[in-house]
């Protein structure tokens, strides 16, 4: 007696069946919509410095580090800065923003030290959060970062 199904055959279609249990499919007397993973990304940073001024002449400062950066309270790694980071380079412990700059997609509480040569050193907090997204249904794109302006005294 043949049979079309070999060993080899059973266990080849095992990953198939696992993903349409997974989606909702595969039995059970009860009709349920077949779905996959819907696709969430971000097309920009989360927070965004959009300009960096000198607080007495409003005068732009096109270039500053970053130190001390936190998300949420928790240390945020500089090795692992995403793909839709902007216009930031690591050096040393720091990042070095040429303005406008963004660095991380997630969302939360921000802290940082922004300095540049002939200024103070100043602290800064904001919120990185997305305002809006692209895309209808799957893939959607989070768009509308928080746009920020940080302002330097100079020595």
């Amino acid at each position: 007696m043949s049979s079309s199904h070999t060993p080899s055959s059973v266990l080849a279609s095992l990953p198939l069946l696992a993903v349409l249990s997974a989606c909702g499919g595969g039995g059970g007397g009860e009709e349920r919509p077949l779905y996959g993973p819907c696709f969430v990304g971000a097309a920009e940073p989360s927070l965004i410095i959009s300009s960096v001024q000198n607080s007495v002449s409003a005068a732009s400062v096109p270039i500053v580090s970053l130190s001390n950066i936190t998300l949420d309270g928790m240390a945020f790694n500089l090795s692992f800065l995403p793909r839709e980071a902007v216009n930031v380079q690591v050096v040393g412990s720091s990042l070095e923003c040429t303005v406008p700059c963004g660095f991380a997609v997630q969302e939360g509480a921000f802290s940082f030290t922004a300095s540049a040569p002939g200024y103070a050193v100043r602290s800064v907090a904001a919120n990185g959060a997305y305002s809006s997204s692209t895309g209808t249904g799957c893939p959607l794109y989070l768009t509308g970062g928080t746009r920020i302006t940080v302002s330097l005294s100079p020595l």
